[in-house]
């Protein structure tokens, strides 16, 4: 017994270290009710159906390379849509983004590159749900032209929200490629919050990414 959990000491440890270093990220002090979820559920999955039809998005049954190659010249999508849905979202994430009293949310995903390419890896779609007179209205474009870049010498940079920690901040984690890496292998992490209220990111101390 005694060796079974000394096996386990060096995990425990590792997760608390984990945690000790950012304390905030993927964490919500906002519990979203069952009923919240559905809802933001529902409305995002009637804006997903309406991007299909509308053919910003690839519908399934077309989003694989052997469509992409053989069939895209029959006109079906406009030339610069590859892009399909994935099965899963990332993450539904509450937060009060405007001045009204109405709960917003995000909703993040890994879109489907469906050439077969992989120009958008490491990309992750960030969709902002607006609360308006007429229910939520979707901004996808709010949170990419917003959230500040780190302040350091980059050539490249991603950014992931994972949750969020208080009424009006997101939380995130930054990849961040430093001048002379390559693509591949970035150097360095760091954790960073969006405060809707002052329209400002903050980032925490830079960490090796490994």
């Amino acid at each position: 017994m005694e060796m079974e959990k000394m096996r386990y000491l060096p995990i425990i440890l590792f997760v608390l270290t984990i945690l000790q270093i950012s304390p905030t990220f993927a964490t919500d002090s906002m519990n979203l009710s069952s009923e919240d979820r559905e809802q933001f559920t529902e409305i995002f999955f009637d804006w997903k159906k309406d991007q299909i039809a509308q053919l910003n998005y690839m519908e399934a049954k077309d989003c694989n390379p052997a469509f992409y190659l053989d069939n895209f010249i029959k006109d079906k999508y406009h030339p610069d849509v590859y892009l399909g849905f994935p099965k899963k979202t990332e993450a539904i994430i509450p937060i009060y983004a405007n001045s009204d009293d109405t709960l917003d949310f995000v909703v993040t995903f890994r879109a489907k590159q469906c050439d077969g390419g992989s120009a958008m890896a490491g990309f992750q779609e960030k969709i902002l749900f607006l609360s308006t007179n007429n229910g939520h209205l979707a901004d996808s474009d709010f949170l990419s032209d917003n959230i500040q870049e780190s302040p350091l010498p980059l050539s490249w940079a991603s950014h992931y929200l994972a949750g969020s920690t208080g009424d009006t901040k997101l939380t995130g984690k930054a990849i961040l490629t430093l001048r002379g890496d390559s693509r591949c292998c970035p150097s360095l992490k760091s954790y960073f919050t969006f405060d809707f209220k002052t329209g400002k990111t903050a980032f925490e101390k830079p960490v090796e990414n490994y």
